[in-house]
């Protein structure tokens, strides 16, 4: 996620910098905290405090460059314009390679396998600050994967906010199936095995998420109107969804 900072106070979304921090700083230090200042505190191994600046203006704009859903001249779906040319097109090896990159910096290895018998499969609500996604939940959804598919799989349901980093990516690194509604609650997703499945409930009007993970490269996309979401329709085909998943899985 990419926020605009500004005034004397950081906004809620600074707590998931101060999360997901350790990603891209070195191993040999823990953070500490995140300032008012925009400073990052950090504490190296030994003991001593060293402090890194990682904004400098009072007003800055922090990201992960190339690493986004619409690039710099995009917003987020709400114009036409926005989907005359794909942004993350031919961009799945940058950002394989990248989560290679930020998994090493927290020492899990990259090349963890999709977990198997019985295979894992992670459904987040709830990690949002978003009204209409928060109140998303997938009760109904689970009871039915749990009857069709309970016997190849292992369904949590999980608030990933609630999750430490390391819990989350060592959770997501070895999912067959990833669950969720679309928005930023999402990014952990880039964290699943090559070969697992990322199924998105996404709200109604057009937004960029498919450009970036119909893009990704490392995982199978599906996509599934929010909506509509409890329509047996729906219901049939996510099952039906799943189990494609897991056969495919069975096959290689």
């Amino acid at each position: 996620a990419t926020e605009d900072f500004g005034g004397d106070k950081p906004p809620p979304e600074f707590d998931v910098l101060a999360k997901f921090m350790p990603l891209f700083t070195d191993r040999k230090y823990d953070i500490q905290t995140l300032e008012g200042n925009y400073s990052l505190k950090l504490k190296e191994k030994d003991g001593r405090d060293k402090e890194r600046f990682i904004i400098c203006a009072d007003n800055g704009l922090i990201g992960s460059g190339v690493h986004a859903d619409h690039g710099h001249d995009h917003w987020h779906g709400h114009s036409k314009k926005d989907f005359k040319n794909p942004h993350n097109k031919g961009r799945g090896g940058l950002f394989r390679r990248y989560r290679q990159w930020m998994m090493e910096h927290i020492g899990i290895d990259p090349r963890t396998p999709v977990q198997r018998d019985p295979y894992l499969i992670i459904v987040s609500e709830k990690s949002t600050r978003k009204k209409a996604r928060k109140d998303v939940t997938f009760d109904n959804q689970v009871k039915l994967l749990k009857k069709q598919v309970g016997d190849r799989a292992m369904i949590k349901q999980v608030q990933l906010s609630t999750l430490s980093l390391t819990e989350q990516v060592e959770l997501l690194s070895r999912a067959a199936v990833f669950i969720s509604v679309t928005g930023g609650g999402t990014v952990t997703g880039t964290f699943l095995p090559k070969g697992a499945s990322i199924v998105l409930y996404h709200a109604k009007g057009k937004r960029l998420d498919w450009d970036f993970w119909n893009n990704f490269g490392q995982v199978r996309a599906h996509w599934f109107p929010v909506e509509k979401m409890h329509e047996d329709k729906y219901m049939k085909s996510l099952v039906e969804t799943v189990e494609n998943q897991l056969d495919y899985l069975d096959r290689h």
